[in-house]
């Protein structure tokens, strides 16, 4: 559901047999996309960050000399604000789940306080547990290495992602007709949400998702993306 419309259409079928219909669509939590506060680029020590020549290498050139890693070290830096403790997760989706074809040689973020305590850290294979934040500012610092300084520099803008989790998840009603759930503002008008039914076998079911009319969290900003989850039968999912 985008900043212009007001609701979303999916569509539900049954092809292999009957299907109970009871959906139910919350939103859980806010998305938060952060650029770099801070660049730094450093060459590697030379006796530890070395990258020893390939065999291929050796046999052309016998002296050929291991080539120098360079680091970066890039800096995030955002606010919890609110009275209750709120769930942080950071990560950075461009370069997840990126192991041996990685375009580059490490990916290791910390998540630091106001006083440059360590309080978690991660990788870019394992989604890091969420961590229960309290109100005040915090730091995400991204180290990435390369061979190539060049590739590093170009990569100076890598977005990182916070997973910012509301304590109370926003309910977004769904309607099997477009006019009441582009409306969602409308009340009293005796529109009912979409009610529990069977699926018959082959049939096919639209189902629009109005956007949440509850407020959203005062720290909620210009940018951010709420997400969440829908599922077609809430008896099941429970």
């Amino acid at each position: 559901i985008t900043a212009s419309s007001e609701f979303a259409r999916l569509g539900a079928c049954a092809p292999l047999r009957a299907e109970q219909l009871n959906p139910e669509c919350k939103l859980k939590s806010v998305l938060r996309t952060l650029r770099p506060n801070n660049i730094d680029i450093t060459l590697g020590s030379a006796e530890r960050d070395k990258e020893p020549p390939s065999d291929a290498a050796l046999a052309s050139n016998a002296d050929e000399v291991p080539s120098r890693i360079y680091e970066m070290r890039l800096t995030y830096q955002f606010k919890v604000e609110g009275d209750k403790p709120i769930d942080v997760s950071p990560s950075f989706p461009s370069l997840f789940n990126q192991l041996y074809d990685s375009p580059v040689d490490s990916q290791i973020w910390s998540l630091s306080d106001n006083n440059s305590k360590i309080i978690t850290y991660g990788s870019s294979m394992h989604h890091a547990s969420p961590t229960s934040l309290k109100k005040g500012d915090y730091t995400v610092t991204l180290l990435l290495r390369h061979p190539s300084r060049s590739s590093l520099d170009q990569m100076k803008d890598l977005p990182c992602e916070i997973d910012l989790k509301m304590s109370t998840a926003l309910d977004c009603k769904l309607y099997d007709e477009l006019d009441k759930a582009s409306t969602p503002a409308v009340k009293d008008d005796g529109r009912k949400a979409m009610q529990k039914k069977l699926l018959p076998k082959g049939s096919y079911q639209d189902i629009y998702v109005a956007r949440p009319t509850e407020d959203l969290p005062s720290w909620v900003a210009p940018g951010d993306v709420v997400q969440g989850s829908l599922v077609l039968d809430k008896d099941k999912a429970a």
